[in-house]
């Protein structure tokens, strides 16, 4: 499942050119359930992330409620997309007032990272 929070390009196609993603492996906070996890991202999250201005896009990839049994279980939630025109735009993410006020604070939704292999 995808949502599309911010429209899928603020560019004309005539202004299409080379971009910059950023994606990040999401993972609820512990103690959150997936149900709480998943409307927090959809509902609250994404409209706050919606209003990075820099961004050109941003879609979430939600995982799926029933995982097939041939792979394992892993604790992500899901993974965010985030557009960008050029490297300079994604570097500056960090210090932009749209994320610092908005996204950034969200504590719901929190990078994670694959568990270490056995």
């Amino acid at each position: 499942m995808s949502l599309q929070t911010a429209p899928q390009s603020r560019m004309s196609s005539d202004e299409r050119r080379a971009t910059v993603k950023l994606f990040a492996l999401l993972v609820p906070r512990d103690g959150m359930s997936s149900l709480d996890f998943f409307g927090h991202w959809r509902y609250t999250h994404g409209p706050l992330a919606g209003r990075i201005r820099r961004a050109v896009s941003y879609v979430q990839c939600h995982r799926l409620p029933l995982q097939p049994a041939d792979l394992p279980v892993l604790p992500h939630g899901g993974t965010a997309e985030v557009e960008f025109t050029d490297l300079e735009s994604a570097a500056g993410l960090l210090d932009d007032p749209d994320y610092t006020t908005g996204a950034a604070h969200d504590g719901s939704c929190r990078p994670g990272r694959s568990p270490d292999p056995p």
